[in-house]
């Protein structure tokens, strides 16, 4: 059976707002509450019948928004959770230093499954999850769903979903240009084609919606 996922990035925080790493427990702004309350009546057009969210605050509470206003229960899966960063890094800026040579270190050891940086997640770690994920929405009978995730492993999933056992530079830059054009509740559509010829991934990227594209 085909599907059809929308990941949605969750609304705005403050930390957003600033450009700071932030913790699991940041809640939504009121910038962020209005974002969510937005997207939720987009959301109300798609005809999804499966609500999934991250556990961290800012996705459980984009998701009430939306399943409030659809009168659809949310389920919690910790495998949509954000990619999980060193604890250095809370509070300080997305573009600093520490930052920059996290990421680098990320992508040499991306196919380690040993080395890790403190207490942060290692592309292994995040490349199982997103297997992970794949098996949870293929055993999900709803073919039309939603799931409230966060930018960095929406990213992870479009990259790694066909391409699981690596990521050579020209991806990974790609995907780092990719996670810039997703601001707060920007929607991610992608399609498991279980049918697909061979050779073809079964899992196809097919737009990103942007909130300006909510009312058109």
């Amino acid at each position: 059976m085909k599907k059809d996922i929308y990941f949605i990035r969750h609304g705005e925080t403050l930390m957003n707002s600033r450009h700071v790493h932030q913790h699991y427990d940041e809640p939504l702004s009121e910038e962020g509450q209005g974002q969510a309350q937005v997207v939720a009546e987009f959301v109300k057009t798609l005809g999804i019948t499966e609500l999934i969210t991250s556990p961290f605050t800012r996705a459980r509470q984009t998701a009430t928004y939306i399943g409030e206003l659809l009168d659809l229960p949310y389920t919690i899966d910790t495998v949509v959770h954000e990619t999980i960063r060193p604890s250095y890094l809370y509070g300080t800026p997305h573009f600093s230093f520490s930052t920059y040579r996290y990421i680098s270190n990320l992508f040499l050891h991306r196919l380690s499954d040993v080395w890790n940086d403190n207490d942060g997640e290692n592309m292994f770690d995040v490349r199982n999850r997103v297997h992970d994920a794949k098996d949870m929405i293929m055993e999900l009978e709803s073919d039309s769903m939603a799931i409230v995730s966060h930018a960095v492993f929406i990213d992870m999933f479009i990259h790694l979903v066909c391409a699981e056992n690596g990521m050579n530079i020209f991806r990974f830059v790609h995907m780092v240009a990719f996670m810039k054009r997703m601001p707060n509740t920007s929607i991610a559509h992608i399609q498991y084609s279980p049918d697909a010829p061979v050779g073809v991934c079964q899992w196809q990227f097919i737009q990103l919606i942007t909130p300006k594209e909510f009312d058109k």
